[in-house]
């Protein structure tokens, strides 16, 4: 019986340094930034960086018809917060921003506000923005909850240090065991400024 015990102890843990190591390779190798051009959204995840905002406006820029989504309840110390709101004060008027506001602070947080907004409006395609590094876990997430196509652009590659890996790993892990929730709303802002 122990013997028995061992062996599928012993099985389960391959498994598991397996699916992380695949998990830490799509986080090194990050985003692909390839995208198509009939896309009709862009979410902006932790949208309080400036580079990650600049970006998705390029992006919008380059396809006039597709409207940007931000998560302006960015707490006030994160780099973009200024500007977040700034852009929400002064686009979301025109139609071409939505302003969500994700009150759970996390990814999956951004991704439950974000999906359920795009998925009520009918999208069928979305960008999301992010570090190359994140891209992965946001897509994945995305996936669950966004009833289109998905997919993905980077912003920049930094050298992960290895509690940065660990922690989007876990990330991974979280997003394919957890359950999604994508149709609970109760932690967003039920007014979006459009």
């Amino acid at each position: 019986m122990k013997t028995a015990l061992r062996l599928v102890g012993g099985i389960l843990l391959v498994a598991v340094v397996v699916v992380s190591l695949f998990f830490g390779q799509q986080v090194l190798r990050g985003a692909s930034n390839e995208v198509p051009s009939g896309f009709d959204a862009i979410a902006v995840f932790a949208g309080g960086s400036v580079a990650r905002l600049e970006r998705a406006a390029q992006l919008q820029r380059r396809h006039p018809g597709s409207t940007l989504f931000v998560n302006d309840a960015v707490a006030e110390w994160i780099e973009g917060a200024v500007v977040t709101r700034r852009l929400c004060d002064e686009s979301a008027a025109a139609g071409k921003v939505v302003c969500v506001g994700a009150l759970e602070d996390s990814t999956r947080g951004e991704v439950r506000a974000f999906a359920g907004i795009m998925n009520t409006r009918g999208h069928d395609e979305v960008v999301v923005v992010s570090a190359s590094y994140h891209v992965p876990r946001v897509a994945r997430w995305m996936r669950r909850c966004f009833s289109g196509r998905v997919y993905g652009v980077g912003t920049y590659k930094r050298k992960l240090d290895l509690l940065a890996l660990l922690h989007e790993v876990a990330g991974h892990w979280l997003a394919t065991l957890l359950p999604a929730r994508c149709d609970s709303l109760e932690n967003t802002n039920h007014n979006p400024r459009v």
